[in-house]
């Protein structure tokens, strides 16, 4: 999205319930907890996932092949759709290995995994 802040994919993302994909784990990851941390009264701003790939575009369609095959998380196996369903943070290594971690909850609803608001 250029010429696009990262606070407005964040927002856009959030919006379009998608999950981010992108090499900026740094910056995205605290952009996205200070989102979660916002306060809007009877509005959960739950996300819906961020994905992580290394930046060399030689590399990035061939590490996401090998994590969607060994993507686990809580000791059990995940799909995209659990990544965004769980607004999980998925960091992929160059080899495909995968490191999932959760988001916290919003600050409104205290729920990370089922959204009344989707």
């Amino acid at each position: 999205m250029g010429g696009t802040t990262d606070e407005e994919v964040v927002q856009a993302a959030y919006d379009w319930r998608a999950t981010i994909v992108t090499a900026n784990q740094r910056d995205f990851v605290g952009i996205m907890n200070r989102f979660l941390k916002k306060q809007m009264e009877g509005t959960c701003r739950d996300l819906n996932g961020l994905v992580v790939i290394p930046n060399e575009a030689a590399l990035q369609k061939r590490a996401i092949q090998r994590a969607v095959e060994r993507m686990t998380f809580g000791g059990r196996k995940i799909t995209w759709f659990d990544v965004s369903s769980q607004d999980l943070c998925v960091s992929i290594a160059k080899d495909g290995r995968a490191q999932v971690a959760r988001f916290l909850p919003c600050y409104y609803c205290g729920k990370s995994v089922a959204r009344a608001r989707r």
